[in-house]
């Protein structure tokens, strides 16, 4: 799981834990969450892998820390 600390955004997360800042990822990161408001210590259960449409195309984003 990833936990929220203070200054994060979808974007970083998604960042941080895929190592892509990628619209369509950090969007389907959100959905796959069901997009809760991100709260200082909230503990997101983040899928080990995450499939997205970027702009190269169909894409697969693996966690690479968490």
């Amino acid at each position: 799981y990833y936990t929220v600390q203070s200054g994060n955004t979808w974007t970083s997360i998604t960042q941080t834990v895929y190592g892509t800042s990628d619209a369509a990822a950090v969007a389907a990161l959100q959905s796959a969450m069901g997009n809760p408001t991100l709260t200082v210590g909230l503990k997101l259960t983040v899928p080990a892998t995450l499939g997205y449409t970027g702009t190269s195309g169909p894409q697969i984003a693996q966690t690479i820390d968490v």
